[in-house]
């Protein structure tokens, strides 16, 4: 798997902490129905969460593993609360991760950074009905000229 610079070595060490057992697959549940069909038959923690596999390249995080480790977080946190995958859920699971690692003591830069990186590609999604193509590239434009730009520079 290819390495990068993280934009935030913190982050990544934040999301590793907290990130579930989980394994990358192509086969991993890509609706809210399918991943708490999954949650009934597995525990949290104990199980590996199937995750995603792909588009993990271009991420803010250090390397494929860490995006992985987030998506295992961002699955955890969905069973956890209960909350699908439509767009009002996706924003409170964004800003429960948001508040977790506020908690945890990262800067309000990293957590910045985490929002974006969730929230912000929700929004992205909103408008362009697909995922952000360059997951870095948004989030450093974001960072410097706010999601709105963002959203509409990367389309």
């Amino acid at each position: 798997m290819a390495t990068q610079q993280p934009l935030s070595a913190a982050l990544d060490a934040f999301i590793l902490s907290v990130a579930p057992a989980h394994i990358p697959s192509p086969d991993a549940p890509n609706e809210s129905e399918a991943l708490f069909d999954w949650a009934a038959s597995h525990v949290v923690g104990v199980d590996p969460i199937p995750v995603w596999d792909g588009a993990s390249d271009d991420s803010i995080y250090g390397s494929p593993e860490v995006n992985y480790a987030y998506r295992a977080w961002h699955d955890a946190t969905h069973i956890k609360l209960g909350l699908d995958f439509s767009m009002e859920s996706e924003e409170q699971v964004s800003l429960a991760h948001v508040r977790e690692a506020w908690d945890a003591g990262l800067s309000a830069e990293d957590c910045r950074l985490l929002w974006i990186d969730s929230q912000g590609q929700n929004e992205y999604f909103k408008v362009h009905g697909d995922f952000v193509p360059n997951q870095r590239e948004f989030a450093l434009l974001a960072l410097e000229h706010g999601i709105e730009f963002a959203i509409n520079a990367t389309a």
